[in-house]
Formats: structure tokens, sequence, C-alpha cells
């Protein structure tokens, strides 16, 4: 969720799913807003809705206190094709 790809989402063995499930829960201009797919640790798929009454800055303010999450480098965990 909150991705441009469902590649950055879900396990690559679950894409195909998840772009039906996205596919299937277009509204009629062919957006997805607000909805976006789930995957749990056992690797199901869920459609869920979001929604959110406030405006941008009422988020962002709410969400002020939430440290950002540190960027983990792997390339030293990586075989050398895939760098």
């Amino acid at each position: 969720m909150g991705a441009e790809s469902l590649a950055d989402v879900v396990c690559m063995m679950n894409l195909s799913e998840a772009h039906r499930l996205q596919k299937d829960y277009e509204i009629n201009d062919g957006k997805t807003i607000g909805r976006g797919i789930y995957e749990s640790a056992e690797g199901m798929l869920s459609v869920v809705q979001t929604w959110w009454p406030g405006t941008s800055d009422d988020i962002s303010d709410v969400l002020s206190g939430v440290q950002s999450a540190e960027k983990i480098n792997f390339d030293e965990y990586l075989p050398p094709e895939v760098k």
C-alpha cells in the first residue's frame, strides 16, 4: 500500500493475484483511491479500504511524532548478478 507498484508491496509469488484483485476493485474511472492490497505474514492477500476524514495537514500533525524508518542497504548480502 502506498507504493507506486504492487511489486514493492507483495511477494513475487502473489504479484499476479494482487494485480487481479486491484483490477477487480477499481472504481468507475479506473482508480483505486483509498484501496490497497494487504499481504499477511502467511502470504494471504486482502483488499483494504482506508479513509481519513481530515486534511493532509491534519494527518501530518497526527504522525509528526512517528519516527521515519531508516533505509537499510542490503547490497552486501545480494549476489553480484542482482546488484
